[in-house]
């Protein structure tokens, strides 16, 4: 089955945060698995304080031989 999808006027409001130094505190840490099957932590930073207030922020910390 074949879909065929327009997202031409679609706005969804989402606004990436700008690059700079923002106080964060750690929320959440998922256990993952990259693509050549190590194990990875994905952890979830929520914004403290400021103008993006709550926003959250993902990096994923990947855990291999290599990194021991």
């Amino acid at each position: 089955m074949k879909a065929k999808l327009d997202f031409t006027n679609v706005n969804d409001g989402f606004k990436l945060i700008p690059k700079g130094e923002y106080p964060c505190f750690l929320f959440d840490v998922n256990h993952k698995e990259t693509k050549n099957g190590d194990d990875m932590y994905v952890l979830v930073l929520r914004v403290a304080s400021g103008e993006y207030k709550g926003r959250q922020l993902f990096y994923n910390l990947p855990v291999m031989p290599s990194t021991m």
